[in-house]
C-alpha cells in the first residue's frame, strides 16, 4: 500500500467514525476525555497523524479539553478551570457554553469547507491548526480547496507571501495541483519544504517559534528579530529569531535547576549569559518587552530540542520560589530605596520634575507604566520644565517651568500644592482610605500608581490598573465606568491563590500585550497606506466578465486614490458612507465619470466646436472642452478658501452678479478679490445710498439724464444691487453664460464710491468665500445656465445641497496639484480608443506626464492651446471582457494601463440559500462548465444574484434565470442551446421539441444542396421547470 492509500484509507475511517451528523450531536465526553482514545480532539489529533501532523503545543488548541492532572488550577489569563474541564474564557463562562460555542464553530468550519467558503473559516475565531485540519478532513474531495498543511512558516515559504492569509495561501496553492492528487501533491509539497529546511542536529528559532506560538498563542508577539511571549505568572521568554540555534531571554535563573537541559550562551557584552540591571543586551527587548530590558537582570540560554523546550516552559510556569523576587518586586524595592517617605517629605521642586532627568521623582513613577510604552506627556505631570513653552490657555508658562493654572500664580506656590497632594496620596494609601485618594485632584494614572508603590504591601489595596483602556485590556470591559474605589476591591479579590506581586505582573503582561497589538496594528495600516501611496497605478482598469462588480468597485478605487486608504481598508467601511463621500468628492469636481460607446469622439473627450446661439438668437461655434481636459484644468488649477465653519444656506438668498467681461475686464475682478468688494457700473457717478425702491433709483436716474433706453434696466440692477441683496446673501461671480470663478457672502450695505478706477461706482463689501482657476462648469452646481443680465436671484436654479458641499471649511490658499483628480471612464473597450484619445493616449503615460524625466505636451487641434497631463490625474476604466476580450483591445491602451481583474466571486453568494440551494455553489458550478465550453471571459457574475440576499425566494430566483441568465448564454453562445442545456446539466428547463421533418416543406434534395441536416432540433424552456427547486439542485449535477 503507498502512502497515499494508506492516508486515504485513514481519511475515510475518520469521517465514517465521525460524521457531520454526528458531530451536530456530540457530547462534551465524545469532544474531548482524557485516557480515551475514541474521542474527537484524539482522533483528529493522532488517528490521522500521517496525513497531517498537529501534535505539541498547549491542548488549549482545542478550545476546551479534559484534564488529566487532578491538582486544583487556579482561573487567569483568559483560561477557566472547573469540573475537571479547562478552557478559554473567550468560548463562555461555563464548560457547558464553552462547549456549545466550540462546536459550533467547528459545524460552521464543516460547512464552509464543504462549500470552499475558506475566506469565512479564515475568519473564524478558533486555533488555526485545528480548524483547517477539520476544514481539510471536511471539505469536498472530489473538489478540494485545502492542503493537508496546517503551519503558517510553511505555507510562507510555499506561496513566498507572508502576507496571504491562510485561505489566501491554500487557493494560490491549489491552482498550481496540476494532475496530482491532493495527498501526492500535499506530500509533494511537505518534502518542498522538508529539502529546503534540512533537520539540524539542534533545535531551530523557526521550530522554537511555532512551539511558543501553539502553547501561547494569547500572548505571543511577534517581529522580524525577536518573539516574546507570556507564560501564566506573567513570566517573559524571548525567542532571537536570527542564527541557527533557538535561544532565549529569560527572567529567572536557571543554574540550580535539574528540570531541563540548557546551557548559558555567551556574547561580546556578556560572557557569562548573566545579565544585571546595566548590562547591554539585544535591541529587540527594548521595544517587546517589559521585563527583560535595562533595569532587570536577564539571563540568556540555548535550548537543543523540542522536547527539552516543552520541559523548560514546564519549569517556568512553576510557581515563584521564595527566594526569587519578581522584577516588579525588585524595581519597586528599589524606588522606595531611593524615594522613602521622609525624602518625599523634604522634596525639592528641582527634583519633582527636571528636563530629560530620568532620576526625578515624577519621571521614576511614570516609568512603573504597565505598558512601558512612550513617556506620558510632561504636562500630566502638572508642574513641570518644558523643553520649551508652549501656548495653552489651561497652563502658566514662565521660564524655567509651566504649569496647571489651578495650582497656583507662580512655580512655587504650583509645587507647593502639588508636593502637598503628593503627601495626602501617600498618607491615604497607607490608611487605605481608596476614597481619599479618588478625590485629590492630581493626574489619574499618577496618583494611583503613587499609592500602588507607598502602600502597605503587607496588606495591599492598590493596583494601578485605572484607565478604562487598560482595564479593558485585562479582561474586566463591564467594570470601566466603576469608579476606582469600587473597582480595585473586585480586581484584588481576582487573586485567588497567587502571591501579590506575580498577580500584578501578570496584569501588567495583559496590558503590555494590548498595547503592543495595538501599535503593530497602527504600524500594518501606517505600511500600507504608504504602500498605497508609492503603489497606485495613474491609469487602471477594472476587467471582468458582466456583473462582477467592476462599475461598483470604482468606488473604492476612486476613494482609495484620494484618500491615500489601502482597499483592504476601504472594504471594511459601511458602503453608505463610502458612497456619500464618494458624492462628496464628485460633487467637488475631484471625480469625474463618463460611459464610452460607439459614437464617442475626441470632440466629446478632448475638446471640439460646438453650435450655440447667443442670447439675441445669433449662431455661433466656440471651442469647447471635452471631460478630459475639463477635468486636467480642474486639476491644475488653484482654490482659494476663506471658509472657516459650515454654512447654512437655509436661510441666504443666492445671487448671480457680472464682474465686467470675463477675459477681458479682468482687471477690474482682481481688484474686487484684493479689496474685499463687489461692483456694480449700471447707474453711472450716481449716489443712490438715500434709494429705498426701485421708483426712487428711477427718480435718481432721471434727474441725472440718464440713457433714456436703458433707463429700467439700470434701476432694476441697481434696486437689486442696494436694496434687494442683504447681508449675509450669496454672490455667484460668473465667467460667461456656462462657468463661475467665485463666490462671496455680501457684509455690509451699500455705498457709493466716486473714486472707483474702473468707473464701476456702485459697491457693496463682501467676503470671498471661495475663487476658482479655472472656474467651475455651472451645470454641476446649479439648474440652468447663467444668463446674460448682470444680477439676478439664483433661488430656482441652484441646488442648495451641492453648494453646501462646495462651500465646506478649506485650507487657504490650496494648490489643486495637492488633491488628486479621478476620470471614471465606464464601458472603456466600447468606444474608439484611437479615435477619442487621438495624440493624448502618449500624454498618460507615467513618464510623459508633468514633472516627469519625459514630459511631453502637445498643441490642441481646436484652441491651439499647449496641452499635457499633471501627476494628479488618475484614469480608472471598467471593461466587460465578455463583449471584447484582452487580446483584442488596442494594443496603445493595453500598454498605458494596469489590468485589474474583477472575477466572479460566488464565495460571496454562499450565505444565500433557496430552499436548501446554495447560490454559491450553483454559481460556481455554472463558471466551471461555462470555461470548459467557451472561456473564462464569458463567465456569470455574481452580482446577476445580489438581489437574492433581500428576496431569497424560488420566484425571485426563476426570474434572475429567465430574464438575466438564459438571455445571456443565448448571446455567449450564439444560440446553441444544446451548449446551453449542458451548462444546465440537462435539468429540463430547456427541452427539445419533438423531431422537426423539413421534408415536408422543402424538396427532398435541399440538404444536398445546402448543407443541411435531415433533422434539427428546435429548443424551448419549459416554464413549469422553474417552478420547483428540483430543477436548479440538478444544475449542481451528481456532485451536487
Amino acid at each position: 500500500m503507498s502512502v497515499e492509500q494508506h492516508q486515504q484509507l485513514l481519511w475515510n475511517q475518520f469521517l465514517e467514525a465521525w460524521p457531520l451528523g454526528r458531530l451536530r450531536n456530540m457530547t462534551i465526553e465524545e469532544y474531548s476525555q482524557a485516557g480515551d482514545k475514541e474521542n474527537f480532539t484524539y482522533c483528529l489529533e493522532r488517528e490521522t497523524k500521517p496525513i497531517a501532523n498537529i501534535l505539541g503545543g498547549s491542548a488549549f488548541k482545542f478550545g476546551i479539553f479534559h484534564r488529566s492532572a487532578t491538582e486544583e488550577k487556579l482561573d487567569g489569563k483568559g483560561k477557566i478551570y472547573q469540573d475537571g474541564y479547562a478552557w478559554l474564557e473567550k468560548y463562555g463562562a461555563t464548560k457547558e457554553q464553552a462547549f456549545a460555542e466550540i462546536k459550533r464553530r467547528i459545524i460552521e468550519t464543516i460547512e464552509n469547507a464543504q462549500t470552499g467558503n475558506l475566506e469565512a473559516i479564515d475568519a473564524l475565531d478558533f486555533s488555526p491548526v485545528v480548524k483547517w485540519k477539520i476544514a481539510f478532513l471536511y471539505q469536498n474531495q472530489t473538489q478540494p480547496k485545502i492542503i493537508s498543511i496546517f503551519s503558517k512558516t510553511m505555507l510562507d515559504f510555499l506561496t513566498e507571501d507572508k502576507k496571504l492569509n491562510y485561505a489566501q495561501s491554500y487557493q494560490y496553492l491549489i491552482r498550481q495541483q496540476g494532475d496530482r492528487s491532493l495527498l501526492q501533491y500535499s506530500n509533494d509539497l511537505v518534502q518542498e519544504y522538508i529539502d529546503a529546511h534540512p533537520k539540524q542536529g539542534h533545535l531551530t528559532p523557526a521550530e522554537a517559534d511555532e512551539i511558543l506560538n501553539a502553547k501561547y498563542p494569547d500572548q505571543y508577539i511577534s517581529r522580524q528579530k525577536m518573539t516574546v511571549v507570556t507564560n501564566e505568572n506573567g513570566r517573559e521568554i524571548a525567542l532571537v529569531l536570527t542564527g541557527s540555534k533557538a535561544s532565549f531571554f529569560i527572567e529567572i535563573d536557571p543554574s540550580d535547576t535539574q528540570d531541563f537541559q540548557f546551557q548559558f550562551k555567551s556574547t561580546q557584552n556578556v560572557a557569562s549569559g548573566k545579565y544585571t540591571e546595566s548590562d547591554g543586551r539585544h535591541s529587540g527587548l527594548k521595544s517587546q518587552s517589559k521585563n527583560l530590558w535595562l533595569g532587570n537582570r536577564a539571563y540568556y540560554i540555548e535550548i537543543e530540542s523540542a522536547q527539552e523546550l516543552e520541559e523548560f516552559c514546564d519549569w517556568y510556569e512553576q510557581e515563584i520560589h521564595q527566594s526569587h523576587a519578581t522584577v516588579l518586586e525588585r524595581k519597586v524595592k528599589e524606588f522606595l530605596k531611593f524615594w522613602p517617605i521622609d525624602r518625599l517629605k523634604d522634596l525639592t521642586l528641582e527634583h519633582y520634575h527636571q528636563a530629560k532627568n530620568k532620576e526625578c521623582f515624577i519621571t521614576q513613577i511614570d516609568s512603573f507604566d504597565p505598558t512601558q510604552g512612550d513617556p506620558t506627556f510632561a504636562c500630566y505631570f502638572d508642574l513641570w520644565e518644558p523643553v520649551s513653552l508652549g501656548d495653552n490657555d489651561k497652563y502658566h508658562n514662565e521660564r524655567p517651568y509651566s504649569w496647571n493654572k489651578r495650582l497656583g500664580d507662580n512655580a512655587e506656590q504650583a509645587f507647593q500644592k502639588i508636593k502637598q497632594e503628593i503627601l495626602e496620596i501617600v498618607d491615604a494609601a497607607q490608611r487605605r482610605d481608596l476614597n481619599a485618594i479618588a478625590d485629590i485632584q492630581f493626574t489619574k494614572g499618577l496618583k494611583w500608581m503613587i499609592a500602588f508603590l507607598y502602600q502597605d504591601f503587607s496588606n495591599p489595596c492598590v493596583i494601578p490598573i485605572v484607565g478604562e483602556t487598560n482595564i479593558k485590556r485585562i479582561g474586566y470591559e463591564s467594570y470601566v465606568k466603576t469608579p476606582v474605589p469600587e473597582f480595585l476591591p473586585i480586581l484584588l479579590a481576582d487573586q485567588g491563590d497567587l502571591e501579590f506581586f506575580p498577580y500584578v505582573e501578570k496584569l501588567f503582561a495583559m496590558i503590555r500585550k494590548g498595547y503592543l497589538d495595538n501599535k503593530q496594528k497602527k504600524q500594518q495600516i501606517e505600511e500600507l497606506v504608504d504602500d498605497v501611496m508609492t503603489q497606485q497605478p495613474l491609469n487602471r482598469i477594472l476587467f471582468g466578465a458582466a456583473g462582477t462588480g467592476k462599475t461598483f468597485h470604482t468606488i473604492n478605487h476612486a476613494l482609495s486614490i484620494i484618500e491615500n486608504k489601502p482597499l483592504e481598508v476601504l472594504e471594511k467601511e459601511d458602503r453608505t458612507e463610502l458612497k456619500q463621500r464618494f458624492d462628496q468628492y464628485k460633487a467637488q469636481g475631484q471625480i469625474k465619470f463618463v460611459t464610452f460607446h460607439q459614437s464617442f469622439s475626441y470632440e466629446d473627450f478632448v475638446e471640439g466646436i460646438r453650435a450655440e446661439t447667443d442670447a439675441v438668437g445669433n449662431l455661433k461655434y466656440p471651442v469647447k472642452a471635452g471631460v478630459f481636459k475639463e477635468i486636467v484644468e480642474l486639476a491644475k488649477g488653484n482654490v482659494q478658501s476663506n471658509v472657516d465653519s459650515e454654512i447654512d444656506l437655509s436661510n441666504k438668498k443666492v445671487w448671480k452678479m457680472s464682474l465686467g467681461r470675463a477675459g477681458v475686464e479682468d482687471d477690474l475682478y482682481r481688484s474686487c478679490l484684493d479689496n474685499d468688494v463687489i461692483l456694480l457700473g449700471w447707474g453711472d457717478a450716481i449716489n443712490f445710498s438715500d434709494c429705498n425702491d426701485i421708483q426712487s433709483v428711477k427718480n435718481k436716474l432721471q434727474e441725472a439724464h440718464y440713457h433714456k433706453d436703458s433707463e429700467d434696466t439700470a434701476a432694476g440692477y441697481v434696486n437689486t444691487f442696494k436694496n434687494k441683496i442683504k447681508i449675509g446673501d450669496l454672490v455667484i461671480i460668473t465667467d460667461g453664460n456656462l462657468k463661475f470663478r467665485a463666490i462671496a457672502e455680501v457684509t455690509d450695505e451699500y455705498e457709493y464710491d466716486e473714486n472707483q478706477e474702473f468707473g464701476y461706482h456702485q459697491l457693496r463689501k463682501v467676503k470671498w468665500l471661495k475663487t476658482f482657476s479655472p472656474s467651475l462648469k455651472n451645470e454641476d452646481y446649479f439648474k440652468k445656465i447663467f444668463s446674460q443680465s448682470t444680477v439676478y436671484n439664483l433661488e430656482n436654479a441652484v441646488d442648495k445641497s451641492k453648494l453646501a458641499v462646495l462651500l465646506q471649511p478649506g485650507a487657504m490658499p490650496v494648490s489643486n496639484l495637492d488633491n488628486k483628480y479621478v476620470l471614471i471612464i465606464d464601458e472603456i473597450n466600447r468606444g474608439n480608443i484611437s479615435r477619442i484619445f487621438g495624440e493624448l493616449i502618449t500624454l498618460i503615460e507615467d513618464s510623459k506626464r508633468e514633472g516627469a524625466d519625459e514630459t511631453l505636451s502637445v498643441t490642441l487641434p481646436y484652441s491651439k492651446e499647449e496641452f499635457s497631463v499633471p501627476q494628479n490625474i488618475y484614469l480608472i476604466g471598467t471593461m466587460n471582457s465578455s463583449d471584447r476580450s484582452l487580446t483584442g483591445l488596442d494594443i496603445a491602451l493595453r500598454r498605458r494601463f494596469t489590468f485589474v481583474e474583477m472575477p466572479p466571486k460566488p464565495e460571496l453568494l454562499n450565505e444565500i440559500i433557496v430552499e436548501g440551494l446554495n447560490i454559491g455553489k450553483l454559481l460556481e458550478v455554472i463558471n466551471q462548465r461555462i470555461e470548459v465550453l467557451l472561456d473564462r471571459d464569458h463567465c456569470i457574475g455574481h452580482a446577476n444574484f445580489m438581489s437574492l440576499k433581500n428576496q431569497p425566494t424560488l420566484e425571485h430566483l426563476a426570474s434572475i434565470f429567465t430574464q438575466k441568465i438564459i438571455p445571456q448564454l443565448q448571446e455567449y453562445f450564439f444560440d446553441d442551446w444544446a451548449k446551453i442545456n449542458l451548462v444546465f446539466f440537462n435539468n429540463g428547463m430547456l427541452i427539445a421539441d419533438d423531431i422537426f421533418k423539413k421534408n415536408n416543406l422543402f424538396p427532398s434534395n435541399f440538404e444536398d444542396e445546402l448543407g443541411y441536416s435531415n433533422e434539427k432540433k428546435i429548443w424551448k424552456i419549459k416554464t413549469e421547470a422553474f417552478n420547483t427547486i428540483d430543477a436548479f439542485l440538478q444544475i449542481l449535477g451528481p456532485k451536487g
